[in-house]
Order: structure tokens, then C-alpha cells, then sequence
């Protein structure tokens, strides 16, 4: 199988994934007492933002914002962002930080704690389409991997990173609960390169469901800088330090409810506009994690039908492509002409596959250009780079592949081997015309 560029005709190295995705760090060794103190720091993190979400309901109401406060600044998928006016002094962590650096030792992190004299603060509030469930999986990504395949699908920023240390994992009774040490490395827009460098962030990062006092049920993901002395700042890029937590709950059969608040180290001047506007545009991304759980919905769909063929004797037999075969789903047949090019295209393509490049992926039957619906999968190949394959899909088996509960994916992920649902197979490149991309951007 060959791959072609994303950026250019050339393949992206071994090395270029590991220059980039690979900890440049000494490795980061935890002591009992640090792992005690970062849980101790994650529970008061996760308390006292899901008291200011609750404060927020009770206050503004779900999606209202004090405009004397609060600036807008950007839209997208539902959700709409804005940073703080002024200076104020909402960032309060102290007690936090006083709780957890009770159980440190000599070796154990160090917390940068910002000052709350001028913090700049960020505030995403909406909704998006979906089941909390379905946001909770698409922003799931406990693995090096896992992280560079989302950053694929939302648009987050990523140019370098990794997992430093992982205190929790998901389990198939809790698949939606993980703490991790990470690092990241996130690219600045093109315009503004030549003024403000990279901003990299070691942080912890906690995700998992919780309850309101109301009873409600509300999934989480915290995000907080933390230092160790094994990750010192690196020259290529300047050592951010931010506070981020964001709350999903269920809205109504289709919504979710969205509120994301971020603090960031303050900066003065130029670089200040621009580090705000480049978070209010990255915490904007969060739109599209029901998205990202739709892709992987249907990876798993793909994988679970190919699962369920024990030989080869099971798959579909091979059609004819100059078969007159009507649409699946409107019942159309091709136009003569079109029947004539797919065959004479047939008697010359090298490609063993052709006949499938019209046939939805699922079911393997005819759907024609107005019917189809065409998507671009995120898989890893051996040597962990990442590649994008386009499929095409009928209606009526998209529906069925994303009509799957979120927990039931991500507990067959889990039980089956993560790494599974994410590995390249040559049989997804049968579905359009189009083949494998190397993704040079995030390998």
C-alpha cells in the first residue's frame, strides 16, 4: 500500500514522529506522596469548578453571560467564547494548592501558582448536538496516540506532545474517568509567529462524570499546570501556564450544554491580544468532540463487522462494476454514460478494489454521489504514524453506526485492546477512489 503527503509528495519520516511525539524529557518518576497530592489536587480542582458551574446555572442561567464583563470574541458549532474585561481576581486556587502540596516531598512537583492580580480568564459558554455520553468519548484520549487522532478530528493546536506519567486509567466499569501528566506543544496562527513563539504546557489533566446537587449528571475535564524539576522550559518555546476546566451536561434529548472557563498566565502588551484570541479560538474546538466520537463510532463499526467474519468465505462476493446495480438508498440506477466510464475504468485501473469505490463501506452495496455520505477516518499504522483514509457511507448504515451508545464503544475499546479500533487495516481503502493520506502535520 502506498501513502501520499498531506503537506507534499514526500513520507513523513520515523524520525519526524519521534522528534516531535516523543518525551523530551528525563523520565518523570512519582513518588507515593506526589501520586497522593496530584489526586488530592484533582479532586480539589474537580470541586471547586463544579461549584462555580453551579453558580453560573444559578446566576446567569444555562448560556447567559454578563456582557459588562465579558467580551465576545468568537463562534463556532454552537458555542460562543469571551474573554474578561479587566483585571479581576477569580482564579483563587490557593486553598487547592495549600491542600495538595501538603503531601509533597523533596522530589515531589512543583505548582506555579498564578497571581490573581491579572489573570486573564476565558469563557465558553452554548450548546453542541449530541448525548453528554458522546462528548465525554470524543474528548477522551488518555494515550500519545489517542491525543494526535483527535487533534485530527477537533483542530486543537497540537504540533508536539506527550504522556508523562498516567496516575488513572479508564476501565470498562469507569471507561470515562483518567488522570495523566501530560505535555503539549501548541502552534500559533501564521500571522502571529513572528511575534510570539510556541506556548508548551505541562499539565495535569483529569477527566470523569460527577453529580450536582440537583442530581444531575455531568461529565468533566480539568486541565491545570503543574512543574516538575524533570521538565525544565525549552528554548523552542515558551512555557505557558493555564488553568482549564470544562463541564458537559445534558441539556435535552439532542444537546449538550458547554461551559468551559480558562485562566492563563498573564502576558503584557501585543502578546497578551494575541495568546487571549488564540485560546478563545482553541477552547472553541470543544465543539467538535461529538464529532470525533462520531469517527470513532463508525471506525468501530467498520471493525466490529469485519470482527464478525471469521474468512474470507463470509465477505460479500465481488460485483461486476458494469452491473446496472440501483442506489441502496433512492433506488436510482447510473446513467448510461456513467456505467460506460466506471467500466472502461475498471478494464484499466491496477487497483484490485476499484469495484467498492462506490459502495458504502458497511454494507457494501451501491450508493450513488447524491446519497452517499463521505468520511475521512484517522487509523495508525505500525510505526504510529497517522494516516486518513476517506469512506463512503449510506444513509441508512451511518445512522446504525452512530445510533451505538458511546459507553458501549468505549468499553468494547477497552475490552477488545485499545489500540485496536485506531490500526491501519489495506481493507479500508476500498470504499472511494481516494487512498490513504499521511498526516505530516501530526506525525
Amino acid at each position: 500500500m502506498r501513502y501520499r503527503s498531506e503537506l507534499g509528495s514526500g513520507l513523513a519520516s520515523n524520525l519526524s514522529v519521534s522528534e516531535r511525539f516523543t518525551n523530551p524529557f528525563a523520565p518523570l518518576t512519582l513518588s507515593t506522596e506526589a501520586v497522593v497530592g496530584l489526586e488530592t489536587l484533582t479532586r480539589a480542582l474537580v470541586a471547586r469548578n463544579l461549584d462555580a458551574y453551579e453558580r453560573h446555572l444559578h446566576e446567569n442561567g444555562s448560556g447567559q453571560v454578563d456582557k459588562t464583563r465579558w467580551k465576545f470574541m468568537y463562534e463556532q458549532g454552537g458555542l460562543r467564547s469571551y474573554a474578561e474585561r479587566g483585571t479581576h481576581t477569580s482564579f483563587g486556587l490557593g486553598a487547592a494548592f495549600g491542600v495538595a502540596a501538603s503531601h509533597f516531598d523533596r522530589r515531589a512537583p512543583v505548582y506555579r501558582q498564578t497571581s490573581t492580580a491579572s489573570v486573564p480568564s476565558i469563557l465558553v459558554l452554548g450548546a453542541i448536538e449530541g448525548q453528554l455520553d458522546d462528548t465525554m468519548y470524543g474528548f477522551m484520549c488518555p494515550t500519545l496516540d489517542q491525543m494526535r487522532v483527535k487533534t485530527s478530528y477537533i483542530k486543537d493546536g497540537l504540533v508536539r506532545g506527550s504522556v508523562l506519567a498516567t496516575l488513572v486509567s479508564p476501565t470498562i466499569e469507569d471507561p470515562f474517568t483518567s488522570v495523566a501528566v501530560k505535555w503539549m506543544e501548541q502552534g500559533q496562527p501564521a500571522h502571529a509567529r513572528a511575534v510570539v513563539k510556541n506556548r508548551d504546557y505541562v499539565y495535569l489533566e483529569a477527566t470523569g462524570v460527577e453529580f450536582l446537587r440537583n442530581g444531575e449528571r455531568v461529565g468533566y475535564q480539568v486541565v491545570h499546570s503543574i512543574q516538575f524539576p524533570e521538565t525544565p522550559e525549552r528554548p523552542s518555546a515558551t512555557r505557558g501556564n493555564m488553568s482549564i476546566c470544562a463541564i458537559y451536561r445534558q441539556k435535552n434529548s439532542d444537546q449538550t450544554d458547554v461551559y468551559v472557563r480558562g485562566f492563563l498566565n498573564p502576558v503584557s502588551g501585543l502578546e497578551n491580544s494575541i495568546i487571549t484570541r488564540s485560546v478563545a479560538r482553541t477552547l472553541l474546538s470543544v465543539s467538535r468532540n461529538v464529532y470525533c466520537c462520531q469517527m470513532k463510532k463508525i471506525k468501530w463499526a467498520i471493525r466490529h463487522r469485519l470482527r464478525s467474519m471469521s474468512d474470507a468465505s463470509q465477505l460479500p462476493a465481488a460485483l461486476d462494476p458494469t452491473t446496472d446495480t440501483p442506489c441502496v438508498v433512492c433506488g436510482r440506477k447510473r446513467s448510461t454514460v456513467s456505467s460506460l466510464l466506471i467500466a472502461a475504468a475498471s478494464r484499466i485501473s491496477a487497483t484490485k478494489n476499484f469495484r467498492w469505490r462506490r459502495r458504502c463501506k458497511l454494507c457494501e452495496r451501491y450508493v450513488c454521489p447524491d446519497c452517499r455520505s463521505l468520511h475521512k477516518l484517522t487509523f495508525v499504522l505500525p510505526d504510529h504514524r497517522l494516516v486518513q483514509q476517506q469512506i463512503a457511507l449510506c444513509s441508512g448504515c451511518q445512522a446504525t453506526a452512530l445510533s451505538v451508545k458511546a459507553v458501549e464503544v468505549a468499553r468494547d475499546e477497552l475490552k477488545r485492546r485499545r489500540w485496536s479500533l485506531y490500526e491501519w487495516r489495506d481493507t479500508y481503502a476500498t470504499s472511494t477512489s481516494s487512498g490513504p493520506i499521511i498526516l505530516s502535520g501530526l506525525n
